[in-house]
């Protein structure tokens, strides 16, 4: 080290004493001559506020102590100090561009005058440009001193998007907070678009701890679906329409220009429509098809040739159309030698049976059969009955006059018509002759009965009875018909 005193005026006057290396200056110095073995060089200012002591430097080092305001070391080095301890309250690292600061609990680094580096009792903060990322000693989101976040910024040093983080919560927001994207706390996740809360337009997912989920777009302005306890639903368009699912039913809805109206609903019983106006109009269930909710539909499917028609009672039967045919025989039977009341119709197609509800008032059928017979002598008697679940008719004990053994042709028209009530009248007429012979016999008659019942199935069967048993009592049907004709 090259060390020059410059010497000059007075002792009172200015000395000065030039490490060229350094550039120190010192006013008023007063050396200490001769300097004890052991003690320290030292220069110092008169009034003792400054000074500079140079300790001896030995194996372990040595020193620079420096008590005042200022140590100025312009375009030069400080070397490995092994401590820098000032008495002040702040240490301030000064350079044109970056500054250094720490007081008062905080720590600072400053580049080009704007914040790169924080530190103090609540919070931890890294910025650089328009991004920053801050760790709070308490994140509770509810300041931002108070909230761990990461964040980009725009010049104005407002959030556009932050990452922020507390616990049992998660947010990836917009516009300083303002808009929330992706929601995560103990009660539910969230992911919403930019414009899911505060529209026109937009669409969100949030997922409830609660059994509960949403799907749709802007507060179900162009749909939604949602997920609630025993319960599914969909709805539309500015929510005009629906869907909603539950553990016993689905009903779906639509918009009459007043609100939704439900349209369908599927339950465990059926299956109903209704119109516009929330009426009823077609029913499905176990119990039949209902239209109107006035027209119900049997549950049986009928016979053939059969119509359906209403029943008067508020639903509907299967009947057979006017001038039908309801039965006919394909076949022969022959009932002989004996007392005992026997069918006299032949197995055939159609159905002899009609279903309760069936007659209305008017209703009229026509019985046409015939055949051959013969008895045993003149005057044997014979019994014809038209029955279902009571007699309809009953021709009491006709005598057979004039009937040789030869073979005799039989005929019987019969018609039978429901008047109402419990009211049928039958008309009743036989006939027979010899073939081949001019001479014809019969019997004509008509009865009333009052305890017909057109509530339940009637089932129509005719009989003939032989008032005494003879081999020679035989009578047969070769054709037999039923028809429906009014």
């Amino acid at each position: 080290m090259n060390l020059q005193t410059l010497t000059g005026g007075t002792v009172a006057g200015k000395k000065w004493l030039d490490i060229v290396a350094y550039d120190i200056k010192c006013n008023s110095i007063i050396p200490v001559v001769p300097i004890p073995a052991g003690i320290p060089s030292e220069i110092r200012s008169a009034d003792l506020s400054s000074s500079l002591t140079a300790n001896d430097i030995g194996i372990s080092g040595g020193g620079l102590d420096l008590i005042g305001s200022q140590l100025d070391m312009n375009n030069a080095f400080l070397r490995n100090p092994g401590l820098i301890d000032t008495s002040g309250a702040t240490l301030n690292i000064i350079t044109p561009t970056t500054q250094i600061s720490q007081g008062l609990g905080a720590w600072d680094l400053s580049i080009n005058s704007l914040p790169r580096l924080t530190q103090n009792a609540i919070k931890s903060k890294l910025e650089c440009g328009t991004s920053r990322l801050q760790l709070a000693a308490l994140s509770d989101l509810l300041s931002d001193d108070t909230s761990t976040y990461l964040a980009a910024q725009n010049v104005a040093l407002t959030k556009n998007m932050a990452v922020a983080i507390a616990p049992d919560q998660l947010y990836i927001n917009q516009d300083y907070g303002a808009v929330n994207r992706l929601f995560v706390d103990d009660g539910k996740t969230a992911l919403y678009s930019k414009n899911a809360q505060s529209g026109p337009a937009g669409s969100l997912l949030e997922l409830n701890n609660d059994n509960t989920w949403t799907l749709g777009t802007y507060f179900a302005n162009n749909g939604i679906i949602e997920c609630r306890p025993n319960s599914l639903a969909l709805y539309g368009n500015a929510s005009n329409s629906s869907c909603i699912m539950t553990g016993s039913n689905i009903i779906t809805a639509l918009s009459n220009g007043s609100g939704r109206i439900d349209r369908v609903v599927l339950d465990t019983g059926g299956q109903v429509w209704y119109d516009p106006t929330g009426t009823e109009r077609l029913r499905l269930s176990t119990s039949g098809i209902s239209i109107g909710g006035l027209y119900t539909l049997p549950t049986t499917a009928g016979v053939n040739g059969q119509v359906l028609t209403k029943n008067g009672l508020g639903g509907s039967d299967w009947q057979s159309p006017q001038i039908v045919g309801l039965y006919s025989a394909t076949s022969q039977i022959t009932v002989a030698n004996t007392t005992v009341q026997t069918s006299l119709i032949p197995s055939g197609v159609g159905s002899l049976t009609v279903p309760a509800g069936f007659f209305q008032p008017g209703m009229s059928f026509q019985l046409s059969c015939g055949g051959i017979f013969r008895d045993n002598a003149n005057n044997t008697q014979i019994t014809f009955r038209l029955l279902n679940s009571g007699t309809l008719f009953s021709s009491g004990l006709i005598t057979l006059s004039n009937v040789p053994l030869a073979t005799t042709a039989w005929n019987i028209s019969t018609q039978f018509t429901y008047i109402s009530g419990t009211q049928l009248i039958t008309n009743f007429t036989f006939s027979y002759g010899v073939s081949g012979s001019s001479n014809m016999f019969g019997y004509t008659a008509q009865q009333v009965v009052n305890t017909f019942n057109p509530l339940v199935s009637n089932t129509l069967n005719f009989t003939v009875e032989w008032a005494v048993a003879n081999a020679n009592n035989t009578i047969t049907t070769n054709y037999f018909t039923l028809t429906k004709m009014y």
